[in-house]
């Protein structure tokens, strides 16, 4: 064979070397990892997705759990007094913050109350206080004494036992049952996924009667535990 046939044969194998090349996407290999990114870019999203959900999701619940153990504690406390200073007041209130940790108080409103129910079923404000932002407000915004409020029909008895004392200097509400409410208020904004939420707002409350008395004076200038 001549040396011209020979690079003719020569150029001719590197020719089809190419063209097979052109065409190496089509084996089974490259293929299959083809389809495999392809499903993944479909499936990301989707994934992404249920993520988001379950992080938001878990955080609320977990976030609610404290809310309503706060609303729990913070009336209870009231409730095993006769008698409360401003001061006792403010360090019961400020106690929600220890139970809402490890979550700010940002964004928390707590309320506390005293209410007066009659026979026939009418629930009033005697007193009530609010922490929000890290102040308090008494009495608390759209629950000032005798604003009448709704509460379950469970707390109505047929025959009043008693009378709620008022807040020092006030009025007496006259004959009713006395029940101490509480109740806490949270505004969660996820961090993630806050465009497909927005904001929950989370919220819980109680109703409990005094332990020592028929009510809980507060605003008195010594405490009566």
């Amino acid at each position: 064979m001549s040396r011209n046939e020979t690079k003719a044969v020569t150029g001719g194998g590197r020719s089809m070397r190419r063209r097979n090349s052109a065409f190496a996407f089509l084996r089974s290999g490259v293929g299959e990892a083809g389809m495999a990114a392809t499903e993944f870019a479909l499936v990301l999203p989707v994934m992404l997705f249920l993520f988001t959900g379950m992080l938001v999701y878990g955080t609320a619940v977990e976030i609610n759990r404290k809310v309503t153990i706060t609303a729990r504690d913070v009336t209870d406390l009231v409730t095993q007094y006769e008698t409360l200073t401003t001061a006792d007041m403010t360090m019961l209130m400020n106690s929600a913050a220890q139970v809402m940790a490890p979550f700010s108080m940002n964004g928390v409103v707590v309320t506390v109350g005293e209410i007066s129910i009659t026979s026939a079923g009418q629930a009033s404000i005697v007193w009530s206080e609010q922490l929000a932002n890290g102040s308090i407000t008494e009495p608390a915004p759209n629950y000032a004494p005798g604003t009448a409020v709704t509460i379950p029909a469970n707390l109505v008895q047929s025959v009043p036992n008693g009378q709620c004392p008022p807040r020092a200097g006030a009025t007496s509400p006259g004959p009713g049952n006395c029940v101490i409410w509480g109740n806490v208020a949270y505004v969660y904004t996820p961090t993630i996924g806050y465009a497909v939420t927005g904001s929950i707002t989370l919220g819980e409350s109680m109703y409990m009667n005094p332990r020592l008395s028929t009510g809980v004076l507060i605003d008195q200038p010594t405490t009566t535990p």
